[in-house]
């Protein structure tokens, strides 16, 4: 199997765990809202302030959640279009390599580097 899908069916895998549990977390904040509210509209007790400050808090929280959610799935987008485009990269240099091309400084580096990778994988680093 080639090594650019193994990669991505990784990064798929990882990304499928953490929506999942994202989703998981959602609904037992979602539910333990709902319970919260329950108490607070039958409890008599607590000032119309301190319900304010409970609402204020929520409302911050569900941002909070939805910016993580938000910066998460962008950088899942990130290494994986980095991952692509960086296989992509070496490809096409070890095909101008084939036809007897001459490379870049730039070119070579990124060869070297993905034929040292390739051999630190072989000995299972």
């Amino acid at each position: 199997m080639d090594q650019k899908q193994i990669l991505k069916q990784m990064i798929d895998f990882n990304k499928a765990t953490f929506d999942n549990t994202f989703n998981a977390i959602l609904m037992l904040q979602e539910q333990s809202e709902r319970a919260a509210n329950t108490l607070m509209e039958q409890a008599t007790w607590l000032p119309e302030d301190g319900k304010k400050a409970i609402n204020e808090w929520v409302k911050a929280y569900k941002k909070g959640r939805e910016d993580f959610k938000k910066v998460v799935d962008e950088n899942f987008q990130k290494v994986l279009s980095l991952i692509l485009d960086e296989t992509l990269d070496v490809e096409r240099i070890e095909q101008k390599q084939a036809l007897g091309q001459f490379l870049s400084d730039e070119e070579a580096h990124k060869l070297d580097t993905a034929e040292k990778l390739k051999d630190l994988k072989k000995k299972n680093y």
